[in-house]
């Protein structure tokens, strides 16, 4: 289980392509769903599920990430809060582990 915190809100569609490309799957295997969606439309056998949560202030979203077993690449959470950034292609989709004195997240 990870959580990290967006400073910009992606769509729901880049956001699992960038998930797809920080966890080495496919983008079809992640599924990223509102807080508030309905259970029954969730796809609740994705390899990486993501729910979002709108905030208030300098952070746009709260991510709660789930990776099953079978993911190709399970970082820890500085390292996935870090790869956003080095993915070719993901433009300006920035996030930070909520992790406090987390020494990745404060270097950047």
């Amino acid at each position: 289980m990870y959580t990290l915190l967006t400073v910009e809100e992606p769509s729901p569609e880049k956001l699992a392509s960038v998930l797809a490309e920080c966890f080495r799957t496919d983008p079809e295997t992640v599924e990223v769903s509102g807080a508030d969606a309905d259970p029954d439309t969730r796809a609740w056998d994705a390899l990486v599920s993501c729910e979002y949560e709108v905030l208030r202030g300098d952070v746009a979203w709260s991510l709660s990430l789930h990776a099953r077993d079978g993911v190709p690449d399970r970082p820890d959470e500085p390292e996935l809060a870090r790869r956003p950034a080095g993915s070719a292609g993901t433009g300006s989709t920035r996030w930070r582990c909520p992790s406090p004195g987390c020494r990745a997240c404060a270097s950047r």
